[in-house]
């Protein structure tokens, strides 16, 4: 049964499913489908109707059952190596976090409030586009730990004006806090004068606060276990209140002349696990572009087949 966040689609007589599944996926990738996708409270909606409008080509039954059976082939082996990619990601991950569970293992540590040096924020509660107006980062503008300003969404200045307690200052952490909690980003010069969105809540740290050490306590699996108590009782998706994080503890010393070398000592050796993880990501990468390309590639009669006339 679909849900909400799911369409169906029931092809006629003489198509065949796979190779169907197969067409939609090329439109996404030419981007054929942007005129149905829309914009809703920061989700991407797809317009079912808008959608149907496409006009496309299709060969006949035969043909398309012996792509489809030619692509199943294809993307399983490419699936595999994905696959393959990923668990070597979850075991750095796993390493990763061993490294950050040792360095930060003080349970009496510093609650979060007391390492502010301004009151946490919420970003734009009702944002409005405006093309030339100021960033405004949301929560797929954390996905990768660095931002992109030339896919960022932007506001009017007045309006960014109007939440001038988020405008971003180099230094500052960003923080997810609604639905996928703990991404998070610091601020560097690039982002300065920036907004955020209420998905996002700006974290101003006292000048003496290593800031790579917290924001890689944001991302750590005690922070993660913290916000889901916090948040245990939401039905639908998590919301971390203001009030709760700040009472979060981070698992750093009170004695703050030991903050350099913890921090020091971290960074060096979650350095070459990063690096790892960001050569697989770039592998994963260029797989899932290999293995969309040559669905394209396929549908659109281009690519050679066994049993198919080009």
């Amino acid at each position: 049964m679909p849900t909400n966040f799911a369409g169906r689609l029931r092809p006629l007589r003489g198509n065949d499913p796979r190779f169907l599944c197969y067409l939609l996926s090329s439109l996404y990738a030419e981007g054929r489908t942007s005129a149905a996708i829309k914009q809703t409270t920061g989700i991407q909606n797809l317009d079912l109707g808008a959608l149907l409008d496409e006009r496309v080509r299709v060969p006949d039954l035969g043909t398309q059952a012996t792509i489809a059976s030619h692509l199943d082939a294809e993307t399983a082996r490419i699936d595999d190596l994905i696959a393959k990619k990923q668990r070597l990601q979850t075991a750095l991950r796993e390493r990763y976090e061993s490294v950050v569970r040792l360095e930060l293992s003080y349970r009496d540590g510093i609650k979060l409030k007391y390492l502010l040096a301004a009151p946490l924020a919420y970003g734009v509660l009702v944002p409005s586009h405006d093309p030339v107006g100021v960033p405004m980062l949301r929560i797929t503008d954390l996905r990768t730990g660095t931002v992109d300003l030339n896919s960022v969404n932007r506001i009017p200045k007045s309006l960014s004006a109007e939440f001038r307690r988020t405008i971003l200052r180099e230094g500052d952490i960003v923080v997810s806090v609604v639905g996928t909690l703990g991404r998070c980003v610091e601020v560097i010069p690039q982002l300065v004068g920036a907004n955020l969105n209420r998905a996002l809540a700006r974290v101003q740290l006292k000048q003496d606060v290593p800031r790579a050490l917290i924001r890689i306590w944001f991302q750590s699996d005690d922070f993660q276990m913290q916000a889901r108590l916090a948040t245990s009782g939401d039905s639908a998706q998590p919301t971390l209140g203001l009030g709760d994080m700040k009472n979060f503890n981070v698992g750093i010393p009170r004695d703050s002349s030991r903050w350099a070398e913890i921090t020091d000592r971290t960074l060096r050796r979650l350095a070459p696990i990063e690096a790892t993880e960001s050569k697989l990501q770039e592998q994963e990468r260029l797989l899932v572009e290999h293995r969309q390309a040559l669905i394209t590639a396929a549908v659109r009669g281009e690519l050679k087949i066994p049993g198919v006339v080009s």
